[in-house]
């Protein structure tokens, strides 16, 4: 498969992973909103020496990112923190 544009910043696999570890916390009640999961992703991206601190990614990443991961489902701010407040009270 060809395409244009820039090369992705995570592999297949490396997403592949970061699904799996996003999809675990999900299922103990720990969602992310859309900037936990900027931040989340920068992180992975810093370990695996594919971006520096100063070269986050960006919304415009995670926005085609979940596009290629249509079955996540990433919380609204407001969503989020109802289901927080119920799991710990």
């Amino acid at each position: 498969m060809i395409s244009s544009g820039s090369s992705p910043v995570l592999s297949q696999e490396e997403e592949a992973m970061f699904i799996d570890h996003l999809k675990f916390m999900a299922s103990v009640e720990c969602g992310f909103i859309r900037m936990e999961v900027v931040n989340m992703a920068s992180e992975y991206a810093v370990c695996l020496h594919k971006r520096d601190k100063e070269h986050p990614v960006s919304k415009k990443w995670v926005k085609t990112f979940m596009k290629r991961w249509p079955e996540l489902n990433v919380s609204k701010p407001r969503a989020l923190s109802l289901a927080r407040a119920k799991a710990t009270s």
